[in-house]
């Protein structure tokens, strides 16, 4: 298990990331604060949205990037957790897609879940692990300012692999102010992450978050995981609308750890659960997506 360590500095700047619409001012008090006994003020932050009338059924629903930022995170698919019912486990490592489970079915790597990013598709049409392989990995979380679900059944706007459920998520238009995260964990877990926007540039803003992470696992062989992804967007007005273009970059590379027989467990060939059996093995990983909408 990983364990996150923040101070609480790091836990001020990545709350300083979320936009300021969707917290309250911690510099006055809000409408909907309260002070508990010591006479602290205790800042309460969340959401607000009238699904009555605009929401098909009652299994859709809305999540802030508020929610989502203080969540604790032991892989970045967890995101799709706080959809009720979602679980994301892994297995051959930090690399590779995760195995989705939705409401107790078992949705393989993405083949009945969708997921999209900024209105771009994240299942893979064609993967030699299997048709709708959704690797998330990639995704920086704190750049996710709000995560809208639907769970089934499908709906032909869902578009392919959603037979279960989709998930949509938008991406921050801007920061407040730039930040800074760094972390901290058992088996060689380290991460950190920054981020701003630089305002006015040309007639736009433009909007950079870049991450770095190492991870090398509770495994006989290290799993010497090595990633690094990027994520940039620029926002300009057009006429009565919005010219937005982002690009997302994400490289990694790691050493698998695969599904072992019970029966060798216990053998010289493998002490306990955590044996390598092939350490031969290796993952490698590359994605790159530009996206333009107005």
């Amino acid at each position: 298990m990983i364990k996150t360590i923040l101070s609480s500095g790091a836990i001020a700047m990545i709350l300083a990331a979320v936009p300021t619409q969707a917290r309250a001012e911690e510099s006055k008090p809000a409408a909907n604060a309260e002070t508990d006994q010591a006479g602290d003020t205790i800042v309460v932050f969340g959401r607000g949205e009238a699904k009555i009338g605009t929401a098909q059924a009652a299994s859709e629903g809305s999540i802030g990037g508020g929610d989502l930022l203080v969540r604790p995170l032991l892989r970045v698919a967890e995101l799709l957790e706080a959809v009720p019912g979602m679980v994301a486990a892994q297995h051959s490592g930090s690399g590779k897609a995760n195995q989705y489970f939705l409401r107790g079915f078992n949705l393989d790597h993405g083949s009945d879940f969708t997921t999209y990013i900024d209105g771009v598709q994240m299942n893979l049409r064609t993967h030699g692990h299997g048709q709708g392989y959704l690797d998330l990995n990639g995704l920086i979380p704190e750049i996710v300012a709000k995560e809208d679900f639907r769970k089934g059944p499908y709906r032909a706007d869902g578009g392919d692999f959603a037979l279960a459920g989709a998930a949509y998520m938008t991406t921050v238009d801007a920061f407040a102010r730039p930040w800074l995260s760094v972390e901290g964990g058992s088996y060689g877990w380290r991460r950190a992450a920054a981020g701003g926007t630089l305002r006015a540039l040309g007639p736009g803003d433009l909007t950079l978050v870049g991450q770095a992470k190492v991870y090398d696992g509770p495994w006989q062989q290290p799993e010497h995981l090595r990633h690094y992804s990027g994520f940039a967007k620029y926002r300009m007005p057009v006429g009565a609308g919005t010219l937005e273009a982002s690009l997302q970059a994400y490289r990694a590379t790691w050493r698998p750890t695969e599904q072992i027989p019970e029966r060798i467990i216990g053998t010289p060939q493998c002490a306990d659960v955590f044996c390598s059996p092939d350490p031969s093995a290796r993952g490698e990983t590359t994605r790159i997506i530009g996206n333009i909408a107005i």
